[in-house]
């Protein structure tokens, strides 16, 4: 009796075999490579990017002299970081199995040739070499995506906004930033400093005065570190206020070159004030290194705005008193 349950087993093994294999390869489509990489251009080759979204706007990204830029903005400078990891991620994409493989498939997913979501272009040496079509989203931080030429759909880990057209969403928000070791001097409204042998000081440090160096520390790393937020194009529009800047300071390069600084906030109407939210109280900035005017969170500029002689350097006795003041009393009772 096992011996025939034993041989009825193996039978009905044999049987959902056969079932799993016909059914195999009835389902996946012939002549599909399910290794080796999606794309066939290597990461290094990649020279420009163009992106383009479902409402015609369109982005490019060009690579000059190993700096990646945005053509449509005067050249200002892309995150580079930002682009290589999107070139990386696309170039090391592995062909698997696809989701799909059908023109109605292309069409229901989004990456049909004439509806897409997404349409970004790989450019190598000004000709564009392959062109990715990004749909609808398979899951969190996914997209279905078909590469032009092919019929198969596959899913990507990778998000919409990876794939903006807008330029602000790519520019470089370090263009501005400076090494200390870089300035030769600041001139600050109400305060100089300058290069010596222990780095940036107040200009004419008397005997008995002595830096406060947690302000002045925080003041040099505002003014090495500021950071953008927008680029606003050339045109000094009126209501900028670039007339009648809020603060203008210069910097002197330990090369010889100057860059000049010019703060303003903008002019806005009664109604504009209704909807703009207090708290924001970004400035327009304009200097001398860049084409364009830029703008700059309002936080970054306080400290240098309000940076006074007077905070930076103290009297030695002051900071022995402050010192002693916080020192806790003696319990020694007086003779």
């Amino acid at each position: 009796m096992k011996r025939w349950i034993t041989l009825f087993a193996l039978v009905i093994l044999v049987q959902v075999g056969l079932t799993v294999y016909t059914h195999w390869n009835a389902t996946v489509p012939q002549g599909i490579v399910t290794n080796g990489p999606l794309i066939t251009i290597k990461s290094a080759e990649i020279d420009g990017l163009l992106f383009e979204d479902d409402q015609g706007k369109k982005l490019h990204i060009q690579k000059v002299n190993g700096q990646w830029l945005l053509p449509d903005s005067l050249n200002f400078p892309a995150d580079s970081i930002r682009v290589q990891a999107l070139i990386e991620k696309i170039t090391q994409l592995n062909r698997e199995w696809p989701e799909a493989s059908t023109t109605e498939a292309a069409s229901r997913f989004r990456v049909a040739a004439d509806d897409y979501a997404h349409r970004l272009s790989l450019v190598v040496q000004g000709k564009t070499q392959q062109v990715l079509y990004f749909g609808t989203s398979p899951g969190l931080r996914k997209l279905y995506l078909r590469l032009e030429g092919d019929s198969e759909i596959h899913s990507m880990k990778i998000a919409a906004h990876d794939l903006a057209v807008d330029p602000g969403d790519w520019i470089d928000t370090t263009v501005l930033h400076l090494k200390e070791k870089q300035l030769a001097e600041v001139k600050l409204p109400e305060v100089v400093l300058k290069k010596g042998k222990e780095g940036l000081l107040p200009v004419g440090l008397k005997e008995g005065e002595e830096v406060n160096t947690k302000k002045l520390g925080s003041l040099v790393n505002r003014l090495t570190g500021l950071s953008i937020s927008a680029i606003l194009g050339t045109e000094r529009k009126p209501e900028y206020g670039l007339d009648r800047p809020v603060l203008t300071y210069s910097v002197i390069l330990q090369d010889g070159k100057t860059l000049t600084y010019s703060f303003a906030q903008k002019v806005q109407t009664a109604a504009e004030q209704e909807k703009t939210p207090p708290e924001d109280n970004s400035y327009i900035l304009e200097v001398s290194s860049l084409k364009q005017l830029v703008q700059v969170d309002g936080w970054q500029v306080e400290v240098i705005k309000n940076a006074k002689r007077e905070e930076l350097v103290q009297m030695k006795a002051k900071a022995a008193d402050e010192q002693e003041s916080v020192q806790p009393p003696s319990n020694t009772v007086p003779n």
